[in-house]
This record gives C-alpha cells, structure tokens and sequence, in this order.
C-alpha cells in the first residue's frame, strides 16, 4: 500500500472504532481493507474492502470524506441483513457485472460466487442490504443451502421483475439518439443480464441494439442504423470506462436470438472496425495487466518460476492488433491474443529467430502444446513444451509480417 492508502485505512479504523458499531476492528496488513465485527454475541466478522471508498473520496473535502466513511459503516453495523436465510436472501439478491480485476487481490478464503458471461466479465450476486450491498460469497451460498444456479436464475429473475426499467435520451441533440438506463438505483449495468429489458429497447432504435455498461451506473443504448451513433456510442464508453473508478467496460455488446448480451463486432472492412476493436482490445487489456500482476506477485511469494506473457495491444493506421510472446525453453502462461510471437533461441540462449502467427493458425499446429488453465479468467494457455523445428516451419508458413 502506498502512504496515503495506509492513512485511509487509519481513518477509517479510527472512524469504526469511534461509531460504536462494531465489537473489534482490525487492519488487514498490506490489504486496502478492514476485517469488522458488529457489536453483538456470535455475529460473525465482515471484510470492507476500501478500494472504492478511497478512490471515491480521495479528492473531496476532509468533511464530506468523512461523512462518507461514516455512511459506509452505518451500512455494514446495521445488524441483521448480513444473517439472512435463503428465504430472505431470495428476494434481495442482484445478479451484477463486474471486472475479475475488481477480486483478483481478495483473500482465498471468502471467495465471491461468479461465473464468466462475456469475454474479460464475471457475473457476481449482489446481495442489497438497503444503504449497502455486499457480494454473496461461497460460504453464504453454502450456509444457504441451495445451488449456483438458483441464486443466478434468481439473481437475473430479480434484475428483470424487481428494477424499474426507466430510460431517457442521452443525448437529444442527435437524429438518432443514445438512450440510457435513468433508474439510479446503482443496478444500471446490471440490465445487460436482462433479456427482457434488451429486446424491449429495440423499440427505441433503429436496426440491432448495441449497448455499452462502462461503468456500474451506466447502460448506454444506440441501434447500429447509423454509423455516428455507434462512433458516439464507442467514443462515451470509452471516455466513462477510463474516467470512473468504478469502471466495467469500454467494449460495445449486442442481442442475440435469445435476447442475451453478446460483443458487438462488425467485419474488419467495416468503417468503424478499428473503433469497436479498440473497445475490446481496450478491456483485455486492462483485464490481463491486473491478472498478470496478482499472478507475478503469487508467483514472488510461492517460488513458482512462470513466466506470465504480457498482453500486448498495438494500434497502426486501420489496424488493432493485440500480441503475447512466446519464448523458447520458457514455462508461459500465455493470454489469448489475435497472433503469438515465437522467440527461438541459439546456443548462447539469446534471440535468434522469431516469427508473428496468427492466433487460429497456432491452435491448429500445435494446440496440442497448450493446456486451459480453468481457474483464470480472462483466459490463459499454459505451455507444454516449444514448437519442434518441424512444427516451426509448418507456423513459418502460416507467418505474417510483423
């Protein structure tokens, strides 16, 4: 942590310990974090992430930060809530899209409930607890009894039935218009799980629905009729994603058949290619710089030598290319990127050779030297074993320049 991260968490311990709320208070070491017990016998202790909460307060007024802290732990001391059963839970809980970024750092030991909806994008259950919310965790689910997939049918069965699904033009000035979720119940994003909601939208637009959620309280919709509403559409997720601390993504998605959110693309000769990869490529790599950061420092301190590839975007003229490389005699987790750079070796162990191969070609050559690595997200290969000379070749054929 830096020093000003140390002195908020200072503060807000000085702050929890001053409200009378909670019988213990203790600091989590390195973590952005406070372990909190309320007041009462038996009531188990919560972690508070803080995060947020200083990034969100960094730059106000002393007073006013406080203020919010205190809001922040009148939430969790407010008893009750957190103690909830299934058939009390059932109607409280949110189904919420969120970064992997966002829980890369959090302790093994209370992991989040959530599963993997669109590339670089969990799906995590919120459970509402009124001035706050806390994401359900494996161990709740367990006390509750019940499985992944009722909570997430009713996670999304509540996002549908529960949530007022209001909109209003986003910008009016426009012929086509951008329209946005105006709710303000910190559940906008969320209606990017809501097929009912998203084919209702395609009333207010012309041709396929493309949407964009950078951040938690943001859902922006256009129709992919007119190229400008998706050149503004693009240009605002981006400009919200990479404004907000509470950031989700700056890629475009549409509908399926089903009514469920999928990532918008359109073919590489289209005029606005290089705008809708950007978005993609944008989130990726965001998403795989923060999981390789966790993975190298788990790595330091378990003694595991992995090399963890860097996910590479590059922008030329017309062109998004992203790029991870791939070393001889190294053990790589790779991430998955449009081509993979192999880097032969001569006898002095320095770079002799290396060749650019599309991703697809990769996999079809020497796929068999890649294994999944199941438990990340967004996804990585974990290498087997180099390319033989033979494979080599058969990869130099299917090369491009670099």
């Amino acid at each position: 942590m830096t020093d000003a991260e140390k002195a908020f968490v200072e503060l807000v311990a000085g702050l929890a310990r001053a409200s009378g709320g909670f019988a213990e208070v203790k600091e989590r070491g390195d973590e952005l974090a406070l372990d909190l017990r309320r007041e009462g016998e038996g009531t188990p202790s919560v972690i508070a992430y803080l995060t947020n909460l200083f990034a969100e307060t960094r730059d106000v007024q002393p007073n006013e930060r406080v203020d919010r802290i205190r809001f922040f732990l009148a939430g969790i001391a407010e008893p009750g809530d957190r103690d909830l059963d299934w058939d009390e839970a059932e109607d409280r809980v949110f189904a919420v899209v969120r970064s992997p970024a966002m829980f890369a750092s959090l302790p093994a030991g209370k992991p989040v409930v959530s599963r993997r909806t669109l590339p670089c994008l969990y799906e995590c259950v919120a459970l509402d607890l009124g001035r706050t919310f806390s994401y359900v965790t494996e161990d709740q689910l367990e006390g509750w009894k019940t499985s992944k997939h009722t909570l997430f049918e009713r996670a999304r069965r509540n996002v549908e039935e529960k949530l007022e699904h209001s909109i209003e033009p986003w910008d009016v000035s426009a012929p086509y218009p951008m329209w946005h979720v105006s709710a303000n119940d910190a559940y906008e994003s969320s209606r990017l799980l809501a097929p009912s909601f998203l084919r209702a939208m395609k009333d207010h637009v012309s041709g396929r629905v493309v949407c964009a959620v950078p951040e938690r309280s943001t859902l922006l919709v256009v129709g992919d009729a007119s190229h400008d509403s998706i050149a503004r559409l693009a240009e605002s997720a981006e400009r919200e994603y990479m404004s907000s601390t509470r950031g989700v993504s700056p890629a475009l998605y549409t509908v399926d058949e089903a009514g469920r959110a999928v990532p918008f693309t359109v073919p590489d000769d289209h005029p606005l290619a290089l705008l809708v990869r950007r978005g993609h490529a944008l989130l990726a790599n965001a998403e795989y710089a923060e999981q390789k950061r966790h993975l190298d420092a788990e790595h330091e301190a378990t003694d595991v030598d992995m090399f963890v590839a860097s996910f590479i975007a590059t922008q030329r003229d017309d062109e998004v290319r992203t790029i991870a490389t791939w070393s001889q005699d190294v053990d790589t987790l790779l991430p998955v990127t449009d081509t993979i750079a192999f880097v032969s070796l001569d006898e002095h162990e320095e770079p002799a050779d290396s060749i650019l191969v599309p991703w697809e070609a990769v996999g079809r050559v020497v796929g068999h030297c890649l294994e999944d690595v199941p438990d990340l997200w967004p996804e990585r290969k974990h290498t087997l074993r180099y390319p033989t000379a033979e494979e080599l070749e058969q990869l130099r054929a299917e090369a491009i320049d670099d």
